[in-house]
């Protein structure tokens, strides 16, 4: 296996190579390179995709994934969970991890912000009632 990922890694960036200004190659070395949990790699080339591609939501929550879970530094993920969400904002999902972020650091302001957010863009969520018993107790 570890010879597939390296033969798939040496295909990237020989593509990313013959042009610097496609995106996909970087964010599929980025890819093979979070799966391997080489979370630092994974996020200077998915931070790649983002220069020539600067709209791709699902980039910018690679990044905060690998940032919050990956690492264990929620507070390195906000602002890429945040610009997400910027290019994406029916993206629940994102929402409920940014909320969780926020909730980690213990940064009550932002997550009562947040949850308000989230509460209005999406009243029939299956998570909308316990966010707002959580806000409650905040």
């Amino acid at each position: 296996e570890l010879g597939d990922e390296q033969a798939a890694l040496t295909h990237w960036h020989r593509a990313a190579e013959l042009d610097p200004y496609y995106a996909a190659p970087r964010r599929n070395i980025g890819i093979v390179h979070a799966q391997a949990g080489r979370y630092m790699e994974a996020i200077q080339a998915l931070e790649q995709v983002l220069v020539l591609e600067p709209t791709q939501a699902d980039v910018y929550f690679k990044i905060a994934q690998a940032y919050q879970y990956g690492l264990g530094q929620p507070g390195q993920a906000l602002r890429y969970w945040e610009g997400g969400i910027g290019q994406a904002e029916d993206a629940a999902d994102a929402y409920l991890q940014l909320i969780q972020a926020y909730g980690a650091l213990g940064q009550l302001e932002e997550l009562r912000r947040w949850i308000d957010r989230f509460v209005g863009l999406f009243p029939a969520h299956p998570h909308r009632s316990a966010l707002q018993r959580m806000q409650e107790g905040l």
